[in-house]
């Protein structure tokens, strides 16, 4: 009889261990999955954490490039207009109460510069461009006569010009279906033009330009081009 109960006892406390194996299994399942999802999480999140600072980064890239040209613009005008008097000047106009001149309406300058980037880390379509625009300032010299108006003796007066940068663009296609569609594109683009940098520059007389007439004057420094010295009274860039 004692060995029947010996077994039976045996069998009763196997038994009885078979529960506790069965709940250790189950929480390390239930660890298994917590540890999967939490991988499954951080992984999702440093993906977009990567898409978002990829796009930023783009983004950076685009406005460097796009800046760095608007100052090469603005530049380029405002060294144009020093050798080009006759440029956003009004000589023959008389005082504001005339009206506006053609150059205050028309623009003088109509500049096309290139957008340059590195060529290994294009952000903008090649060939893209940035448009400089110059009128004479209505409001110059406070209304007391017209940009490069002509005094009584066929001087000319200081020139007041308003420069404008703009780009033409076409944005990046909302869903890209090639690489070049993640391009932005500046110059003849679809959408409305989009102001990247401004500058206002008077140009003050150059006295070395004395002469009234050409006979006078073997330098050829006439008087009637004399507004050719540029003062910056603004240069805003835009993001």
């Amino acid at each position: 009889m004692l060995p029947d109960r010996s077994r039976r006892l045996r069998v009763t406390h196997r038994r009885g261990l078979r529960p506790a194996h069965a709940s250790e299994s189950g929480a390390a399942l239930i660890l298994a999955l917590a540890f999967m999802i939490g991988i499954l999480v951080t992984t999702t999140a440093l993906l977009g954490f990567a898409t978002t600072s990829s796009r930023a980064l783009r983004t950076y890239r685009q406005e460097r490039a796009i800046r760095y040209a608007a100052d090469s613009a603005l530049e380029s005008g405002i060294a144009l207009l020093s050798h080009d008097t006759t440029r956003a000047s009004c000589p023959t106009s008389g005082p504001p109460t005339n009206g506006p001149c053609q150059n205050e309406t028309t623009d003088s300058c109509n500049l096309q510069i290139p957008v340059a980037e590195d060529p290994n880390q294009h952000t903008l379509v090649p060939g893209s461009f940035l448009t400089l625009k110059c009128l004479a300032n209505p409001n110059a010299n406070n209304q007391t006569s017209k940009s490069g108006a002509f005094d009584g003796d066929g001087s000319q007066n200081p020139r007041d010009v308003l420069f404008t940068v703009v780009c033409s663009p076409t944005p990046p296609a909302a869903v890209p279906t090639t690489p070049d569609s993640l391009l932005y594109k500046c110059g003849n683009g679809t959408d409305p033009d989009r102001i990247v940098a401004r500058a206002r520059v008077q140009y003050q007389i150059d006295f070395t330009y004395n002469c009234i007439t050409a006979s006078q004057c073997p330098s050829g420094k006439l008087a009637s081009i004399r507004a050719r010295v540029p003062q910056i009274i603004y240069w805003n860039s835009f993001p």
